[in-house]
């Protein structure tokens, strides 16, 4: 069955009444409550000299936790990244943590987490999925977690081909999306689709019929296939209005951003609703104009993009002069949309991206989001 919801009232009530449940102040999805820090983080004390890096990079590092929250293990999940991983590990192992619960019981589980480093400066910054006071800090390390716990979270597969006529101007460069609520049966079939919130009432139909013969795959709890809910957010963006052809999962690592991300299953609304999307049909790159450079390199930068999806730079690493002079030009050439929350709000957002010059003039932009 189609529901069309439209008032504030009942979206709130859907979101929150979705499949994340708090319990005791912390997430819960399909009965799984990860792993989290007792408390703030306390401060890092180097071991030793930090690893040699020309550039910030951040990794992830595979925790296991016991039923009594105590770390047992630490490990790189690349083993490229086994100096990082060593440096930190004697502090993630002196860490306290609540255990993870799954059906109300303390269980041993494993918790990936993120090691951010800068070049020279001894101190990582640390992200767990799961903060000290029970909030989702990251949302893809979120969903990870549930999969290194053999559980996984339901999955869309394919989306058919939709169209949508889109109206004459953008309202604040924004672009237009529906959020829908999916039940799903132990089979993956939908059994009932409503929608949570659209920003473009035209669109509601189209899209939430389209929801109704796409393929998902069921959730799985330890090898058992389960009913499930999920969230499913279609976007039109300008820049590829007229190329909505079917989506196709195993596609979706090859295609541009706004291709990749114009259709996505979410197990849960928590953190962002999208990160911020390149303005640009096709792969994030610009071309400098005014140079070519000798050499090909790459280079980490902080980007910070603002509600109205405006770029500045805050901090990239050591380069040669030319790369670093493009680098103060390049805020001027990137245009992306901003960060959303689940009510269409535009957000402040941070992120780190490895910028790649190649001696074409060409930078192409990978972003670590």
């Amino acid at each position: 069955m189609i529901h069309l919801v439209r008032t504030v009232a009942l979206i709130v009530l859907i979101l929150g009444s979705s499949s994340y449940a708090a319990t005791e102040g912390r997430p819960n999805l399909l009965g799984f409550s990860p792993s989290f820090p007792k408390d703030t983080l306390t401060a890092f004390k180097p071991p030793s000299n930090p690893p040699y890096l020309t550039r910030e990079q951040r990794i992830m590092v595979i925790v296991q936790v016991d039923e009594h929250g105590q770390v047992t293990s630490v490990k790189a999940e690349d083993s490229l990244n086994a100096p990082i991983a060593a440096y930190v590990r004697d502090y993630i192992m002196e860490l306290p943590f609540q255990s993870a619960l799954f059906n109300a019981e303390p269980v041993t589980s494993i918790l990936p987490a993120l090691v951010t480093m800068q070049p020279n400066r001894k101190y990582p910054d640390f992200t767990f999925p799961v903060d000290a006071g029970g909030a989702v800090t990251d949302r893809e390390l979120y969903f990870r977690t549930y999969g290194c716990n053999e559980i996984h979270l339901p999955v869309l597969n394919t989306f058919p081909k939709y169209f949508c006529d889109l109206p004459s101007e953008d309202s604040a460069n924004l672009y237009s999306f529906v959020l829908l609520k999916v039940s799903l049966d132990e089979h993956g079939q939908p059994l009932d689709i409503q929608e949570v919130l659209s920003t473009y009432s035209p669109c509601s139909q189209t899209t939430a019929s389209a929801a109704l013969w796409a393929e998902y795959s069921s959730a799985q709890i330890k090898g058992a296939i389960v009913p499930s809910e999920c969230f499913v957010v279609v976007s039109w963006f300008r820049e590829i209005a007229f190329s909505l052809g079917q989506w196709r999962l195993t596609d979706a690592d090859t295609l541009p951003p706004l291709q990749r991300w114009r259709v996505e299953l979410l197990a849960d609304t928590v953190g962002l609703m999208h990160k911020p999307l390149p303005r640009s049909a096709g792969n994030l790159e610009v071309t400098s104009s005014e140079r070519r450079f000798a050499t090909n390199d790459t280079v980490s930068a902080v980007l910070s993009i603002d509600t109205s999806g405006t770029v500045s730079i805050r901090r990239f690493s050591k380069t040669s002069r030319e790369i670093h002079q493009a680098i103060r030009e390049l805020g001027k050439k990137l245009s992306f949309y901003p960060a959303r929350d689940y009510t269409g709000h535009p957000k402040q957002f941070t992120g780190l991206v490895y910028l790649i010059f190649e001696n074409s003039g060409k930078i192409r932009i990978d972003c670590q989001w």
